[in-house]
């Protein structure tokens, strides 16, 4: 008996996940065609500044801090820029505090 409250329990809950999948995709679905922009807003950034930066000898922690960007946005910006893998200063981690 437990075993089929369950099951039935199991396949109600599954029902409603998919029954709010299709309402969040409807609305996704109809925010796209009025136009509106989803997702994270892009930050503009000068890239060239910010390598310039980079070569005069600041941190990639400062120029995430002095720019308002993720130090890792910092570190691919200068790699592409640089064509080499920008490393940190001594004294900041490259991982995860």
């Amino acid at each position: 008996m437990g075993k089929m409250v369950f099951t039935i329990i199991g396949a109600v809950a599954e029902l409603e996940r998919s029954l709010i999948r299709e309402r969040v995709q409807a609305g996704v679905d109809r925010a796209k065609k009025e136009g509106k922009k989803l997702g994270r807003p892009r930050c503009l950034v000068d890239e060239l500044k910010l390598f310039e930066q980079f070569q005069q000898g600041i941190s990639l922690g400062q120029l995430s801090k002095l720019h308002g960007i993720a130090r890792s946005t910092v570190r691919s910006i200068v790699a592409k820029r640089g064509g080499e893998k920008a490393k940190t200063a001594p004294g900041e981690s490259g991982g995860r505090d």
